[in-house]
């Protein structure tokens, strides 16, 4: 069996079909009833397709809606496009122990700390990320990215929170900077079964970017 969402560019579902193959010739119909839908309410038809089968669906999709033929610019297998790089030869640290976490967190958080003195300054950005696998609630992987430091935090090898993340999480001096940052936060906190008062100072670039009218939409725009 196979399941063929398709969804709009705001990521809303337009037609679910639950198949007994993988043929395509078992979603036709509801495709047909998309198409005299979209053009009943005024909707263009679609002008881009994305698919986790190019190959495989192409054909149809082409005879389906014919006008996909003329925006059709295949990309080459390789491109010239220049790795990107770590600026100024940065290597992130892995830590995988509490240990490790708390002696590396403790010394760059100082490092700042004491910047923080002798610059006269409230405050430094960090970027925080979190990873996890798919269906889970708690994070498996802390990202910090500081000024000079990037640490990768495998918080999954840590059963109990390390007392220098709780210390940063806490603190105020050092802003969370990130997309969706509050939720990653969370699942942090989750992951220890620590409440949300346990972190401060974060900073939500999505929010921001609206308030200040870089962007229109959060649903349909990337960071």
């Amino acid at each position: 069996t196979a399941l063929f969402t398709c969804i709009n560019e705001y990521g809303e579902i337009r037609s679910m079909n639950l198949t007994s193959t993988k043929s395509l010739n078992e979603v036709l119909t509801s495709f047909n009833a998309l198409k005299v839908s979209l053009k009943q309410y005024g909707h263009p038809p679609p002008a881009i397709v994305f698919t986790d089968n190019v190959r495989g669906d192409k054909n149809f999709l082409n005879q389906l809606f014919p006008h996909l033929k003329s925006v059709d610019q295949p990309f080459a297998d390789e491109t010239a496009v220049d790795v990107v790089r770590l600026p100024g030869g940065l290597i992130p640290k892995l830590l995988s122990t509490a240990a490790e976490c708390d002696d590396v967190l403790a010394a760059v958080m100082h490092k700042y700390l004491q910047l923080s003195k002798d610059e006269n300054s409230d405050f430094f950005i960090v970027g925080l990320d979190a990873e996890w696998n798919k269906g889970s609630a708690t994070a498996d992987l802390v990202q910090l990215a500081f000024k000079e430091e990037i640490l990768l935090i495998r918080i999954c090898n840590m059963p109990t929170c390390p007392e220098q993340l709780q210390r940063f999480l806490r603190t105020s001096v050092f802003k969370k900077v990130g997309h969706k940052v509050i939720g990653d936060v969370r699942r942090v906190l989750r992951h220890y079964s620590l409440n949300d008062g346990v972190a401060n100072g974060i900073f939500e670039l999505a929010d921001t970017a609206r308030n200040l009218g870089f962007i229109d939409n959060l649903r349909t725009t990337s960071l």
